[in-house]
């Protein structure tokens, strides 16, 4: 489990996911509260963890390539982290 949630694997995953992910219906307005999200994801995933080169490379790649998948990708890095820390506890 540790192996499959590992940053890099992980993170790849998602790129593959995000290639092909096609949201349906209307976007929605992110409130306030995610913003807060995106700020302790960066922190937190981006500046304190280890992984923090793979989160860094996954998120700059989603901007660059796909700049409106930008709020998929930090949720997904969010996912990982929570993911990361149950099979750590496993």
């Amino acid at each position: 489990m540790r192996r499959l949630y590992e940053p890099r694997t992980y993170y790849r995953r998602c790129r593959t996911f995000l290639e092909s992910y096609r949201p349906g219906g209307p976007r929605v307005a992110r409130p306030l509260r995610d913003l807060l999200a995106v700020w302790r994801s960066v922190w937190l995933l981006g500046v304190r963890q280890r992984g923090r080169r793979a989160y860094w490379h996954f998120v700059l790649s989603t901007l660059l390539r796909r700049p409106w998948q930008i709020s998929h990708a930090i949720e997904l890095s969010i996912f990982g982290h929570h993911y990361r820390r149950v099979a750590a506890d496993l």
